[in-house]
């Protein structure tokens, strides 16, 4: 069975062989019918969908290899070693997708990202979260946490 992912910036990623993926519940659940071409239409990059079936891939041609724990942890950190943006965006599709386990690999690392800020600026910065309350109102509510 076939699958055609388009992205929302016109591009279409193929898949012609879904047992490679089969972590990917989304993929495996799929009604797939020949006769509607097996076509998902998903709002994100091709780059997005290319990274989450990259790793996909990855962690099936690892499957009868002795990969040490190490080597394990050096791809992944390379993997995840990107925007923070595209990393909570490669969160959110993953989520859609139902891939669990890009999904604990990914809150993994960005819960060490949060536990690395040093301040709650630099979790702003991080994080490119912008306030929807004023400076005094942050500042009574963070006297009363540290109180």
């Amino acid at each position: 069975m076939s699958l055609t992912i388009n992205t929302n910036d016109n591009k279409s990623f193929h898949i012609s062989d879904i047992n490679i993926y089969k972590d990917i519940k989304y993929i495996h659940n799929f009604d797939y019918d020949e006769e509607n071409n097996n076509i998902i239409e998903i709002d994100t990059t091709y780059y997005i969908i290319n990274k989450i079936f990259e790793y996909a891939k990855y962690k099936h041609s690892i499957k009868n290899l002795n990969i040490t724990e190490q080597n394990l942890f050096n791809y992944n950190k390379e993997f995840l070693d990107i925007k923070t943006d595209d990393l909570c965006e490669i969160l959110n599709i993953c989520d859609y997708l139902q891939y669990d386990n890009l999904i604990d690999i990914i809150t993994d690392k960005i819960a060490d990202d949060i536990q690395n800020c040093n301040s709650i600026d630099t979790l702003k910065k991080k994080f490119n979260i912008t306030n929807i309350i004023s400076e005094e109102e942050e500042n009574i509510l963070l006297n009363e946490i540290n109180n």
